[in-house]
């Protein structure tokens, strides 16, 4: 069948698969104790049940819908209608704010390139 069963039960200790197929009759597939099929059925007393009751459904929706009264239409409306978009662009004016980053100020290294021995200044650093 390649697809799953729709209900399974154990009915005397077999396992029985429900499988709806062409026309909504319920097949089943019967396996017994080694998971062999042994027998399979359908059931047409179930599927005359189940469409006696789907008719009994679909009458008892009908029969509320004759009982609905029919929707109150909407008042007309009291302030005037909106007047209509006109195809005109307009200009929109967009301010936007980056407030300027404040870069660390380096400082500068010593020149040593002039001198062969390091001064005072030098060595403390």
């Amino acid at each position: 069948m390649g697809k799953p069963p729709h209900d399974v039960q154990f009915v005397n200790n077999k396992l029985e698969w429900k499988y709806y197929l062409q026309g909504g009759v319920p097949y089943y597939l019967v396996f017994g104790e080694n998971q062999k099929l042994e027998s399979w059925y359908e059931d047409e007393q179930e599927y005359q049940q189940q469409q006696q009751a789907n008719l009994a459904a679909l009458q008892s929706i009908t029969d509320s819908m004759k009982t609905l009264t029919p929707a109150t239409p909407l008042p007309a409306p009291v302030a005037p209608l909106p007047t209509p978009i006109t195809s005109q662009p307009q200009t929109v004016n967009v301010y936007v704010h980056t407030p300027q980053q404040q870069r660390p100020t380096a400082t500068p290294l010593p020149d040593t390139s002039n001198t062969s021995e390091p001064d005072a200044e030098n060595v403390a650093r």
